[in-house]
């Protein structure tokens, strides 16, 4: 016996996000309302905002270790911290690069070809001011001696600094569009 058509309830073929209830926009980039510095927290699973967290915390330990260093220049201390800490904010930054290219379809792997699409794309201003940062990351890494140390702190102070803050910038406002 066959059942009217009346009695079958209606199957739905259309998939429903959990947050289908939220405008798209609203969901896909939901930013909640709290914020610590520049650092936000994403409600949603976007890599490169996630790494851009983190890339937001060093940035602001880069900029004590720089403000720091230039209240007590002599303080070896001060200059080793300054180093690691733009070590660490640099390989944020370009794993933040990385996640957010491959967040808009462009898949690269190493660091000088995630530097190169980003100058490609207009994320970074300065090329080679970032190739430059990736080799000096490079030699502080595996080298140390006080002359490289003082030119990498020299570096990092009038060189370096401005292109960290220019892709902060660049990528805070991402966020917030």
């Amino acid at each position: 016996m066959l059942a009217d058509a009346g009695s079958i309830p209606a199957i739905s073929t259309k998939l429903q996000h959990p947050k289908a209830h939220m405008a798209p926009t609203m969901w896909a980039f939901l930013l909640l309302s709290w914020q610590y510095g520049t650092r936000f927290w994403v409600a949603d699973d976007i890599r490169w905002q996630q790494r851009f967290n983190n890339f937001c915390a060093a940035f602001a330990k880069l900029e004590q270790a720089v403000a720091a260093h230039e209240s007590m220049p002599g303080n070896d201390l001060i200059q080793m911290a300054l180093i690691k800490a733009f070590e660490m904010t640099f390989e944020l930054s370009w794993k933040t690069l990385k996640d957010y290219l491959q967040y808009n379809g462009i898949d690269v792997k190493l660091p000088r070809e995630v530097l190169k699409q980003a100058f490609a794309n207009d994320i970074v201003e300065d090329g080679q001011v970032w190739i430059d940062m990736l080799e000096d990351r490079n030699l502080m890494a595996h080298t140390y001696n006080e002359a490289r140390a003082q030119m990498a702190v020299n570096h990092i102070r009038l060189r370096y600094m401005t292109g960290l803050s220019a892709l902060h910038q660049c990528l805070l406002s991402k966020l917030t569009t």
